[in-house]
């Protein structure tokens, strides 16, 4: 059972001790409850290559936390239906196949005066490198449902670190912002986690939840075994010392929103030398965010896939760790954040914020909210390999300075190609939040090298949509959503106000 009811934002995740083997095809099951009493509290799957793997992964870093891994499948039921969403992501660059409105809610079709609050229904994720089928299968209360069943593009790994979460995102609040609409933070009721195939690895828990100065040690139960990595996630600037060590730098785990806001907790994989039982850790200004700071969330993984460089240190005296009771904080989007603390549960947990971003395929989405202030153009340029080779130039404009509830709004994305051959491009606005708004798609659009193209998107703004700044994303593919060229993420932003 995971419940979270955060004034901000929070995210717990159980980490299993196991790595999915989808070499062959394998398979992720759990039973869950599906009362969804809020849109905005949630749960959802990652499957990372382990290397890749992140402490706090999200997929909207501009919420809170750092973004996504490199490399990762994510199921999530985020969207408003409740329905599940299938991303893949590549390189850094997330692409979600289905959307909320196309697809079955994951709650759909149980059987009257069910406990749907306790009541857990079964659910299968079955995965290969090149497939994805997602799937709620028959019980005594629900019928089974498929939501996703393609093939896609090898996914060019084999493995995978598997994670459930549970997320909560002010789940009081109303799409008008008041809170009288009856949402409520969710209790989901788990049972049944199975991976199979599976590879098990090592994972050694910490004896305290976090530290705040060099003062505030973690021990761990049992040594580093060889190819140990320390993980963990932290704010600011972070050097570490094993058993009492000189201190050196922490490895930052590559996320895609790494840098963007230093405010927030990003994730840490580090090299543990074999041996070494205790760390310690001391912090730095990063950019401009000058503290608090903390680090949290301590872990070692081993494995026998290869995770790093090896780490050496000079053992010393093991530091005593202090107790010392969690303080409190809140993060707000769009503000510097103090750290938020998050509950635990069993081999790597956490909470602390969400929800959506990424190219995301898909021909038009229908239009739900947007507003306009005075336009400002950013014109950006990404290397590309592909039949089109060379650098794609892309930007956007929108038609007015301000925009009323129930008026429209025209969107003019430009994009030029580096060569003469056929693309998709994607037009995508979102909101202040970082959530999706609306998307439209371009299929076999033929381009002239140098010869600026103009695609023109309309959409009607919503009655509820929230003021704040929005903005336009442009992504240049390969004709039917394959291989991507280009990604401009702020071709233009607006203010509503």
């Amino acid at each position: 059972m995971t419940a979270i009811n955060a004034s901000g934002y929070g995210v717990i995740y159980l980490t299993p001790n196991q790595l999915l083997d989808i070499s062959a095809g394998g398979a992720v099951s759990f039973d869950i409850s599906t009362a969804k009493l809020s849109q905005r509290d949630w749960w959802d799957v990652w499957v990372t290559p382990y290397a890749e793997n992140l402490a706090l992964p999200f997929d909207d870093g501009e919420v809170d936390l750092a973004g996504m891994p490199r490399n990762a499948v994510h199921v999530s039921i985020e969207s408003g239906e409740g329905a599940p969403l299938i991303t893949a992501v590549r390189n850094g660059v997330g692409t979600t196949y289905n959307h909320g409105w196309d697809t079955t809610p994951a709650g759909a079709n149980i059987v009257a005066g069910t406990n749907e609050a306790a009541v857990r229904q079964p659910f299968k994720i079955t995965l290969s490198r090149t497939h994805i089928k997602v799937e709620r299968l028959a019980s005594t209360t629900g019928a089974a449902i498929t939501f996703f069943d393609r093939d896609i593009a090898d996914l060019g790994w084999s493995q995978g670190v598997v994670q459930f979460g549970h997320h909560s995102y002010n789940s009081t609040k109303c799409n008008d912002g008041t809170t009288t609409c009856g949402n409520q933070p969710n209790t989901w009721h788990w049972d049944n986690l199975t991976l199979s195939p599976s590879v098990p690895f090592t994972i050694i828990r910490g004896d305290r939840r976090f530290a705040e100065d060099p003062t505030q040690g973690v021990t761990f139960v049992q040594p580093a075994p060889a190819n140990g990595m320390l993980r963990f996630s932290a704010i600011g600037l972070v050097e570490v010392s094993f058993d009492g060590g000189a201190f050196g730098p922490a490895q930052k785990q590559f996320a895609t929103k790494n840098g963007d806001h230093p405010e927030h907790f990003s994730s840490y994989w580090t090299p543990m030398p074999a041996g070494a039982r205790a760390a310690n850790f001391r912090f730095a200004k990063d950019s401009w965010y000058q503290g608090p700071f903390m680090a949290k969330d301590f872990s070692i993984f081993s494995s026998g896939v290869s995770a790093g460089p090896v780490a050496t240190s000079t053992p010393a005296a093991t530091p005593t760790a202090t107790a010392t009771p969690p303080p409190s904080g809140t993060a707000t989007a769009g503000q510097p954040a103090t750290p938020t603390r998050p509950p635990t549960l069993a081999a790597a947990a956490t909470p602390t914020l969400a929800r959506t971003a990424s190219p995301t395929p898909a021909t038009a989405v229908p239009p739900t909210a947007a507003r306009t202030a005075t336009p400002t153009t950013v014109a950006s340029s990404t290397p590309l390999s592909g039949p089109i080779s060379g650098t794609w130039v892309s930007s956007a404009t929108i038609d007015r300075p301000q925009a009323a509830p129930g008026s429209t709004v025209t969107v003019r994305a430009i994009v030029t190609s580096p060569g003469t051959g056929t693309a998709l491009v994607d037009v995508e606005l979102y909101d202040a939040a970082g959530q999706k708004v609306f998307q439209q798609a371009f299929d076999n659009t033929k381009f002239t090298a140098g010869i600026p193209l103009t695609f023109s998107v309309t959409y009607r703004v919503p009655a509820t949509a929230e003021p704040g700044r929005y903005t336009v994303k442009i992504g240049v593919f390969k004709p039917g959503w394959g291989a991507l060229y280009s990604w401009n993420n702020s071709a233009a932003t607006v203010r509503l106000r």
